[in-house]
């Protein structure tokens, strides 16, 4: 019977995860085992677009970067969440990506071919759509923030184990062991290479990187251990 589930990032009230699950009988865990902090832009080089990967990156630039934009710059986004997060910034956004990198990276490949771009981004980034792009468009680097893995936190043993990236997959299981009776649920590739990794053993990947399909995988996951709703 699962009793309790871990999501590694805080819920809103309005949160699509925390919404789905709410008709089952479970304890739901949603912290952050990772935490931010702001790196200092002092100036940004000329490019014809901004590529961003999350929306961390977005809110650490635009925190910092007051500024507005040239007219001429194109703004770029990993997935639908990012790009919500642009517009509510009042940004204007010319390409939305599917979430997954390598997709994304081919889509945006032909759009930003030969062209300047400027990549916003953790300092622990995996630069997948640069990496997938590198010497198809001219990169721009720009580290904006830092994300450090906690050792300030206890958890109780949850059933179900759902990581929205590897470096909250790394600090948990720096901390705790993976028990047989646990399942992992990664919200991509990447958090599911680090997963098993980790594991040693294959986790469960949504099938699109949203909270919406995270929870339809817990969901599963609930309805075969037959708890009652």
């Amino acid at each position: 019977m699962v009793k309790r589930v871990f999501i590694s990032r805080p819920l809103s009230e309005e949160s699509a995860f925390r919404s789905l699950l709410a008709p089952y009988a479970v304890e739901l865990i949603d912290q952050s085992l990772v935490v931010f902090h702001p790196l200092p832009i002092f100036q940004l080089p000329e490019c014809e677009w901004i590529f961003f990967y999350s929306k961390n990156g977005v809110q650490y630039f635009f925190d910092q970067w007051t500024q507005p934009l040239a007219e001429s710059i194109c703004l770029g986004a990993i997935g639908k969440a990012t790009a919500q997060a642009l517009i509510q910034r009042g940004q204007k956004v010319d390409f939305v990506g599917s979430g997954h990198p390598e997709e994304t990276a081919l889509d945006f490949g032909q759009l930003a071919a030969g062209q300047r771009v400027l990549f916003p981004r953790a300092s622990h980034s995996r630069r997948s759509v640069q990496q997938t792009l590198r010497g198809k468009i001219h990169i721009l680097d720009l580290p904006v923030y830092r994300n450090q893995m906690r050792n300030d936190f206890d958890l109780p043993t949850c059933n179900i184990l759902v990581f929205t990236s590897p470096l909250n997959a790394k600090a948990y299981f720096r901390k705790y062991n993976w028990e047989p009776s646990q399942t992992c649920v990664a919200i991509g590739a990447t958090t599911a290479a680090a997963l098993t990794q980790l594991t040693g053993q294959t986790p469960i990947v949504a099938d699109r990187p949203t909270e919406a399909a995270l929870a339809e995988k817990v969901i599963e996951l609930i309805k075969a251990a037959n708890l009652p709703t």
